[in-house]
């Protein structure tokens, strides 16, 4: 705890320096100034917890000296010394919130237990900041997993709006309850030749490059790891902002985020069906999921969007995983290959079901 004393009188700084034990107070260092003007100077430089100064002092009296240091130093206690009984200073001390008003002569143990007072506000006043500081590192840190949590959970139907508006206060987000959404779900391939580490940094990457997505193509968006390996995004807009939800507007998002991400491996990007209000979202990710179904058989890099093409589910013949075994078994490449490309062609055609 730092201490500035500041009166004319040399006699009375000193004796007040000599005669108290200061580390039994609690104050580590003790600076002096002989008028309000110096104990600027010095204040500036030591920031002081502490300023113990006499009201009346030639050039710059106590109370301006300590207004001016209030200002630069907002927390610093003060405490007046004065032999004269003035109104005028008693207000002024008690605007100042000033710890305490000592007559002069000086009473060393009144003055003591000023200095204690004024050193456990002090303690207790960086404690409480230390513990807000820590709890808002801790809110902060938790935030990203809680957004997670919440693009995960916009994804069941039976979510009330009650509860949306609840998670939203802890995740500290404002989305848009009457808005336009667009669900995508981004599938990562990860190259065969990335070690554990290497791959957990591009994940730890991610945020980065969707921030700079959303920046670019003017979108906003809430996403969270639907596993290890495939990525959920909401996008979202105002019901004022209907005319950023537009397929070029997200194709355009999409594609800034491939740009930034392609060199991950191979990327498919799956985008759901545009609905209004936050408690549809569901659809739209389940459109997305339909969707994802089909980008196995797109190249990387795609852009697979729902549509409301009613091709009939394909209905696989097992008798084609008996086919392909004996092929198999007799070594028989060329056919077991035109039996895949076959089966594949069939496929792109139509809905999983």
């Amino acid at each position: 705890m730092k201490l500035l004393i500041v009166d004319d009188e040399d006699t009375t700084r000193e004796g007040i320096v000599e005669k108290l034990p200061w580390k039994d107070i609690g104050i580590d260092q003790v600076e002096q100034a002989d008028d309000g003007i110096n104990a600027l100077v010095v204040a500036y430089e030591l920031s002081p917890d502490i300023v113990l100064t006499d009201v009346r002092m030639p050039r710059m009296d106590g109370v301006e000296m300590s207004f001016r240091i209030r200002e630069k130093f907002p927390q610093c206690k003060i405490i007046f010394m004065s032999g004269y009984s003035d109104k005028e200073y008693l207000k002024c001390a008690i605007k100042l919130k000033a710890i305490s008003y000592i007559e002069k002569p000086i009473n060393l143990l009144e003055l003591r237990s000023a200095l204690e007072t004024a050193v456990a506000v002090c303690v207790e006043e960086k404690r409480r900041y230390e513990n807000e500081q820590e709890l808002n590192h801790r809110l902060n840190a938790g935030i990203p997993l809680i957004r997670s949590e919440l693009a995960l959970l916009l994804t069941h139907p039976a979510v009330q709006t009650v509860q949306l508006v609840e998670n939203l206060k802890l995740a500290c987000l404002s989305l848009p309850i009457g808005g336009f959404y667009t669900t995508l779900l981004i599938k990562f391939l990860w190259c065969e030749n990335y070690s554990p580490l290497e791959i957990h940094t591009m994940r730890e990457s991610i945020p980065a490059h969707l921030e700079n997505a959303y920046l670019e193509s003017g979108l906003h968006g809430l996403s969270g790891m639907k596993s290890e390996d495939i990525l959920l995004i909401h996008l979202y807009a105002d019901i004022s902002e209907k005319h950023l939800m537009t397929s070029d507007k997200v194709h355009n998002f999409c594609q800034n985020l491939y740009d930034d991400l392609k060199g991950t491996g191979r990327i498919f990007i799956c985008i759901g069906k545009k609905v209004q209000t936050i408690t549809n979202v569901y659809y739209s990710y389940n459109t997305a999921v339909l969707a994802f179904q089909k980008a196995f058989f797109r190249s990387s890099g795609s852009f697979v969007e729902y549509d409301d093409n009613n091709t009939p589910p394909y209905e696989f013949n097992t008798q084609l995983i008996l086919t392909f075994g004996e092929l198999l078994d007799n070594d028989n490449m060329e056919q077991s290959i035109f039996l895949i490309k076959r089966l594949t062609s069939e496929l792109k055609g139509r809905k999983a079901p």
